[in-house]
């Protein structure tokens, strides 16, 4: 074969695996936590022929990730703030509305009518009127009080339940990133080849992560991450330690 029959082909080869890569990118145009991806080119090393430098033509390199890893930590961080205030802010809003304040039903309306009762009562002890009004009154105040009680321990019940679904899935992620690790840490142990695809679905179930607890990601030199909740390990390069709910007796 010929040296510019030889350089046609590489070129030819080149431009299909640039195709292939365009294609890929085009059918993952709506895949969740797709990066999009580039074929890295380059000038083939030439060959002395005749006492001469002769070009070979193209080669194709590598297939890399148009990916800021700066700014996907960036993301993974904020997105776990983003989650906890508003978790935070749900919580909030539920015991906003259970006080209801200010509103008929809350303390300080049930609290200004035994005060109203009370000075009504004073200026007339012997009415029976302004008597049942204090008791009747004092028993709205004492109902509430109970009221509340009872839906603040239902609110304390049902953020226990909320965090159990959390531990349970935080293992369930963290044993998808393990996995994940694996995976990638075969492939690009064998000749320098990056696994794109895998380190999108890795950063895609980091991201879920984000949003169920705070945690911080460090990748070693392996391609493996491990992931620190709270500063204890949960995810180690090839296992996980599950995160567990431990409620008080209170």
């Amino acid at each position: 074969m010929s040296l510019s029959t030889n350089i046609g082909l590489r070129a030819l080869l080149t431009s299909q695996n640039a195709l292939d890569s365009i294609g890929h990118n085009v059918a993952n145009a709506n895949t969740e936590g797709y990066s999009r991806q580039n074929l890295l080119i380059s000038n083939s090393s030439p060959l002395n022929l005749r006492g001469l430098q002769l070009g070979h033509g193209v080669q194709a390199d590598a297939v890399v990730r148009s990916v800021d890893q700066l700014l996907n930590s960036r993301i993974i961080r904020q997105t776990s703030t983003l989650a906890r205030l508003d978790s935070q802010l749900v919580e909030m809003q539920s015991v906003e509305a259970l006080l209801n304040e200010p509103g008929t039903d809350g303390f300080g309306s049930l609290m200004d009518s035994i005060f109203s009762s009370m000075s009504a009562l004073s200026s007339n002890t012997e009415d029976i009127v302004n008597r049942t009004g204090v008791i009747q009154s004092t028993d709205n105040l004492i109902n509430r009080f109970h009221q509340v009680a009872g839906e603040v321990t239902q609110l304390q019940r049902d953020a226990q339940i909320k965090a159990r679904a959390i531990a349970s899935d935080v293992n369930v992620l963290a044993e998808r990133i393990v996995g994940l690790n694996s995976e990638i840490t075969q492939i690009e142990a064998v000749g320098g080849t990056v696994a794109n695809d895998l380190r999108d679905q890795r950063d895609l179930a980091l991201r879920n992560l984000s949003q169920r607890v705070d945690l911080t990601v460090r990748e070693n030199t392996q391609g493996a991450v491990q992931v620190q909740v709270d500063g204890q390990l949960l995810v180690g390069a090839s296992r996980v330690h599950k995160m567990g709910v431990v409620t008080n007796a209170d």
